[in-house]
C-alpha cells in the first residue's frame, strides 16, 4: 500500500505596502523664488517677441517707403503727356483716368451720347 503524502502548506506572505519616501517639502521662499523666476522668464519672452514683431514692422515700413520712392522716381522720369498735365488739377479727370478700363468705356459712351444730344 502506498501512503499518500500530504502536500506542504502553501506559504502566503502578505505583501507589505512599500513606504513611500517622504517628499521633501519646498519652503515658501524657494517656491516664491521659482514663481518670480518663471514670471521673469515669461516677461523676457514677451519682450523678445515684441522686439521681433516691431523689427518686422519696421522692415515692412522701410520696404513700402523704398517702393514708394522708386515709383515716385519712375513717375518723375516718365514722359509727361501734355493732355494729362493740363488736367492734373481736375479731380474728375484724374478719377476717370485712374478708373478701370470698363468704367472708362462706359463713360466714353455716355459722353458720346451727350455730345450727340440724346
Amino acid at each position: 500500500m502506498v501512503e499518500a503524502v500530504p502536500a506542504p502548506p502553501v506559504l502566503v506572505v502578505a505583501a507589505k505596502p512599500r513606504a513611500k519616501a517622504a517628499k521633501p517639502q519646498v519652503s515658501e521662499d524657494t517656491l516664491n523664488a521659482w514663481q518670480q523666476r518663471l514670471e521673469q522668464d515669461r516677461a523676457a519672452q514677451r519682450r523678445r517677441q515684441q522686439a521681433v514683431s516691431a523689427r518686422a514692422e519696421r522692415q515692412q515700413a522701410f520696404r513700402l517707403a523704398r517702393r514708394a520712392l522708386e515709383q515716385l522716381a519712375q513717375a518723375e522720369s516718365a514722359p509727361v503727356d501734355p493732355a494729362l498735365a493740363a488736367l492734373a488739377d481736375d479731380e474728375l479727370a484724374c478719377a476717370v483716368h485712374a478708373a478701370p478700363e470698363r468704367i472708362r468705356t462706359v463713360l466714353a459712351a455716355t459722353l458720346r451720347l451727350l455730345q450727340k444730344g440724346r
